[in-house]
């Protein structure tokens, strides 16, 4: 009788944008071996930005209707074949669209999406949140860093009508894949925690609570000010 195979799990980190997933993504990055140990395959941001999957993802989410393209399906084809225990999608980017009245609702359809583009494995769901007048705050001001000349009445104007609810945000997630398969956690926590310890929280939580040694020395430096 052959060994049991067991389900992939596959862990989808999602940010929410404003959260530090910049420097989870450059640790990730700089840690490859603690992966390559813990029999972990990482697909990051750019694996995924610019493929037709990603194009048809969005197409999804803005009409409810596209149906996934040849070339999407050859995509996460690609990720199927894997042979990987585990699989760490990091991407913010998955739920682009918050608007109003809706933040990040359509998280759990995004997720399916993967799904239904022939995806398998045990899907879980990591969820930073950010007190909300700090992570506006951090939108506006990244807008006016990239160049924006909007004025804060101006962006308020239609981030008002949002419905600022994270537990909104975790609920809709709970309900999709179980309480078991989603975890919430502040981004505040790095205050206390500092930079590695953020990091060995995060690959605890991806099932990796043995990590070792870790190379910081990326964002050293940085003092957890994302």
């Amino acid at each position: 009788m052959g060994a049991v195979k067991h389900m992939r799990q596959v862990c989808f980190h999602i940010g929410a944008h404003k959260t530090a997933s910049s420097l989870l993504q450059t640790l990730m990055n700089a840690n490859r071996a603690t992966f390559e140990t813990a029999d972990c395959e990482i697909v990051r941001r750019r694996d995924l930005v610019a493929t037709p999957f990603f194009e048809d993802l969005h197409a999804h989410l803005e009409s409810g209707v596209q149906e996934p393209s040849e070339a999407a399906l050859s995509d996460i084809a690609r990720l199927e074949h894997s042979s990987r225990a585990r699989m760490i999608i990091t991407n913010e980017d998955i739920v682009k669209f918050v608007r109003p009245p809706g933040f990040y609702d359509q998280a759990p359809e995004a997720i399916r999406f993967f799904r239904t583009c022939g995806l398998g494995g045990d899907y879980r769901v990591i969820l930073y949140t950010r007190e909300q007048s700090s992570y506006v705050e951090s939108v506006y001001v990244q807008l006016i860093q990239l160049g924006s000349t909007m004025t804060f009445p101006e962006f308020w104007e239609n981030w008002k009508r949002v419905n600022l609810s994270w537990s909104s945000v975790a609920e809709r997630l709970v309900e999709f894949l179980g309480p078991d398969a989603v975890t919430v956690i502040p981004y505040e926590s790095i205050r206390r925690l500092g930079t590695e310890g953020y990091f060995r929280e995060f690959l605890r939580h991806c099932g990796i609570p043995d990590a070792g040694d870790l190379d910081t020395s990326s964002v050293s430096g940085t003092g957890g000010n994302f």
